[in-house]
């Protein structure tokens, strides 16, 4: 028996003792369990050495269970109004008492919580790096540990740090450290789980054209939080690629250092690769990133269309609704072909680098134009016409 004493074992009177949800129907099962006896099915006299049950306080007596079952209604009910009366997650974010965590949170609930285009950890740690961080191994370096565990705790605490203090200033690493960090803690990775096939298998086709193609279109899937944020990312390093003479970062050290952030397989991390497997998906893995760098302004150029010219089936299904896109200072103004895409991609190409026959050849000029459909500019003479045939 359990009381405010604590327990207590020994004979107790069977009027002095309720099972809780005991039926009323086995008025023995109490008995038997009070005295310890295994034969509860006899009365108390029949058995060998029992004492008599003797009611010593006859005024205390058991309690109903309808009165426990009662007192246990009412805690479940005060549990249930208390639940209800609960604000709900949304009315405490905007009220400021709850605040979500930036690393580790979903990308499109974070963004639009936030109500911002991109994450405000990669637009700081960005334009501070193309401002002071064209230095030698940049994002192949990493920072100090305690400034990277505090420019942490400032954006997980919903304020924006000033990364231009002393202490970051002499360890500019550990900016470009918290950049890699912030993507490689996502629940999801930015080029997302469901296309990491898609990727690889975009990147292992035939011909650079259909490279071009299957690429763009596995993009067109991103969610758009994933494309935008893809998108300003891509941009950032291509521009330092272009410093490689000062970083010693070409496009395809980037693309090593920056792809286990980006593009990741969750079977192969379930299962866990080792030898020859392992090292065959990091190169595929590489390989994506760096088509994205060399091709950036190609992929994410909303004047670049396969539309017609994918039969693989990697087009299909409805158009996708159009962008919010960053703005760049080359914006065309016409539809590229497939041809010129082929030679704008040719010239962001990095010295010395040769493309195989066959591969990355442009249409004749003749073709081109053929392609480009007449639109009429501000000077009033046709874009992709003949001057002359006006």
């Amino acid at each position: 028996w359990r009381g405010k004493q604590g327990f207590q074992v020994g004979f107790f009177p069977s009027e002095c003792v309720q099972v809780i949800n005991e039926r009323p129907s086995q008025p023995n099962t109490a008995t038997a369990i009070a005295t310890g006896t295994a034969t509860a099915s006899k009365p108390d006299s029949e058995r060998v050495g029992a004492r008599p049950a003797v009611n010593v306080h006859p005024s205390i007596s058991s309690p109903s269970p309808t009165s426990v079952s009662r007192k246990h209604g009412k805690l479940m009910g005060f549990l249930r109004t208390f639940m209800k009366s609960r604000p709900s997650r949304q009315k405490l974010k905007q009220r400021g008492i709850l605040r979500e965590r930036v690393f580790g949170a979903d990308l499109g609930e974070y963004l639009l919580d936030s109500g911002l285009d991109v994450p405000q950890v990669l637009r700081s740690c960005s334009e501070f790096i193309e401002k002071y961080g064209i230095v030698d191994g940049i994002y192949r370096l990493s920072g100090i540990s305690s400034n990277i565990q505090k420019l942490r705790h400032e954006f997980d605490s919903d304020q924006v740090p000033d990364l231009t203090r002393e202490v970051y200033m002499q360890d500019i690493h550990c900016v470009s450290s918290l950049c890699k960090l912030y993507f490689r803690e996502l629940p999801n990775p930015l080029l997302t789980y469901q296309l990491y096939d898609r990727f690889a298998e975009a990147v292992c086709a035939g011909t650079e054209e259909e490279r071009l193609i299957k690429v763009h279109n596995v993009i067109q899937q991103l969610p758009p939080p994933n494309y935008r944020t893809l998108e300003y990312l891509v941009r950032h390093l291509s521009v330092l690629a272009a410093q490689s003479a000062h970083t010693n970062m070409h496009t395809k050290n980037l693309a090593i250092v920056w792809a286990p952030n980006l593009l990741r397989s969750k079977e192969i991390e379930l299962v866990g690769f080792s030898g020859a497997a392992a090292f065959r998906e990091v190169r595929v893995q590489s390989v994506v990133v760096e088509f994205l760098l060399s091709n950036v302004d190609v992929l994410f150029s909303d004047s670049f269309s396969s539309a017609g010219k994918d039969t693989t089936g990697w087009g299909s299904g409805p158009p996708r609704a159009s962008r919010k896109l960053l703005p760049r200072p080359n914006d065309a103004r016409r539809l590229l072909t497939i041809g010129e895409a082929l030679a704008l991609a040719q010239l962001c190409r990095e010295p010395g680098e040769e493309t195989e026959p066959g591969e990355g050849s442009a249409q004749p000029e003749e073709e081109m134009a053929e392609d480009v459909e007449p639109r009429e500019d501000t000077t009033g003479r046709l874009e992709g016409g003949d001057d002359s045939g006006a």
